[in-house]
């Protein structure tokens, strides 16, 4: 029974993302902010539908380093295809504790699509260990992780939307380990 409710709530998940593109430059600031309220979106349902809670969180993103005209350094995320004329790329990683599922939420102006997409990911994956565990044999998951990748694309008209591998390129290009951001989702008791 729970599987079905779980199913039905993946569904929901998939049919209520946002499919608009937004802003073209996406901060280093607003992608954790992003990532902060998806983790907390992520870590309410799974305590709605009683499931192992995210315990550890890694973050690795790639960031391009720009000289900004009033002389600070800006970390700017990385998009696909992105040309990195006179700029850095760096990589910039994080050891998070996801906050738990009955903290505030922050008034913070995370991008509703990245945080929606993540959020939606991370349940998508706890729900599969549910599906393993239900199962006839039941499998228990003595280590769970999830390695979920993404990259931020943007369109001809300047947009920036959500892509999860496989990424199509067109014209039969690829994606490089630069283009992508990476995060490690590490669930326990």
């Amino acid at each position: 029974m729970l599987w079905r409710s779980l199913l039905a709530l993946i569904v929901a998940a998939h049919v209520a993302l946002p499919t608009r593109a937004h802003a073209a430059e996406v901060t280093l600031s607003s992608m954790i902010s992003a990532i902060q309220l998806a983790l907390l979106d992520a870590q309410v349902a799974l305590d709605d539908n009683q499931m192992l809670p995210l315990s550890t969180v890694e973050v690795e993103l790639n960031v391009v380093n720009r000289l900004e005209v009033d002389g600070r350094v800006g970390f700017w995320i990385v998009k696909l295809g992105a040309v990195r004329e006179n700029s850095v790329t760096s990589n910039v990683r994080m050891v998070l504790t996801p906050p738990s599922a009955d903290a505030a939420e922050s008034t913070s102006a995370a991008d509703e699509l990245i945080r929606s997409v993540l959020a939606s990911a991370i349940f998508e994956g706890a729900a599969a260990r549910c599906f393993a565990m239900g199962g006839q044999p039941p499998l228990e998951a003595t280590a769970f992780v999830i390695m979920l990748e993404f990259a931020l694309v943007e369109s001809a008209n300047g947009e920036v939307s959500v892509a999860v591998p496989p990424i199509d390129t067109g014209a039969g290009g690829t994606v490089s380990g630069s283009e992508l951001q990476r995060i490690t989702l590490i669930f326990g008791a």
